[in-house]
């Protein structure tokens, strides 16, 4: 005969059952059989789950674990506070990579970013070490290019010295090695120096011989905007260190008849041009 004491004996029991189910629920759990469920599985803890099937949402209020290969196929948000990430991935923060980043490439060295297709910067890009480039793509910058500088001011800014082994064309697409195509007119603020010439001693200098063809008139022009001086050519001669000599040919006033140093060519009575001794001033 069941008394009323064995019924509360029973139940005391039975409670005792669920508050522990409760407790490993709602604790560290580990299961060894597989979860599959239709609905939502929510976790506050750390659970340890050989198999794990949800059609749902799945929830861990605490960190998400895996020890094997995580397969996501349907997109995968991170740090952002949508379920509706608009690309496959999508990072919200910051992301720091221990090894390295390929794109469309799946084997990378550590620390570097390797793309095989085209890359587009729609801001300013910084390198802190080298860039190098091959012709398996393209790299386009929508914004500014800084070599060496993090603040460029033109299209293209490099601080610094720049070495190319083919040509440069300003306005021209094809050059030859070691050539400057220009295509409209070249200003240089400072000297100009040709053949090796680093440092001229004139705004040009040449180290070596000059020639000037063209299908015209080929036309040397000396003058200055000065009204009180002209143009002048300076030759030096061949002698020894002691007999070292220079020539100017300058034009010479209306007047000009003699000079005291060098000759004077006239015609119509004026001193058109003056040969002699010195430099020009």
């Amino acid at each position: 005969m069941i008394t009323d004491r064995d019924v509360l004996t029973v139940m005391f029991i039975a409670l005792i059952f669920v508050f522990a189910i409760g407790y490993t629920v709602f604790s560290a759990t580990t299961i060894s059989t597989n979860i599959s469920t239709d609905g939502t599985l929510s976790v506050s803890g750390a659970s340890t789950v050989a198999g794990l099937t949800a059609s749902g949402a799945l929830y861990a209020s605490s960190t998400l674990q895996a020890t094997g290969d995580g397969i996501f196929y349907d997109q995968l948000s991170a740090g952002a506070s949508t379920n509706s990430p608009t690309t496959t991935f999508n990072v919200t923060g910051s992301g720091y990579f221990t090894g390295g980043l390929g794109i469309g490439f799946a084997t990378t060295g550590a620390g570097q970013l390797h793309v095989t297709g085209a890359s587009v910067f729609e801001s300013d890009a910084t390198f802190n070490g080298r860039v190098v480039g091959t012709n398996s793509g393209v790299s386009s910058f929508a914004g500014t290019l800084g070599v060496a500088s993090t603040t460029p001011t033109t299209t293209v800014g490099v601080v610094g010295s720049g070495y190319f082994t083919g040509g440069i064309g300003v306005g021209f697409a094809t050059t030859g090695a070691g050539q400057i195509h220009n295509t409209g007119l070249t200003v240089h603020e400072s000297r100009l120096g040709a053949n090796g010439t680093t440092s001229p001693y004139q705004s040009f200098g040449v180290s070596g011989s000059g020639a000037f063809a063209d299908s015209g008139t080929s036309t040397i022009s000396a003058e200055s905007t000065a009204n009180t001086s002209g143009g002048c050519i300076e030759l030096k001669s061949s002698g020894s260190a002691v007999d070292t000599r220079w020539i100017r040919i300058y034009v010479g006033s209306t007047g000009a008849t003699t000079t005291a140093t060098g000759a004077v060519i006239q015609a119509n009575a004026r001193g058109l041009l003056i040969v002699e001794e010195g430099r020009c001033q």
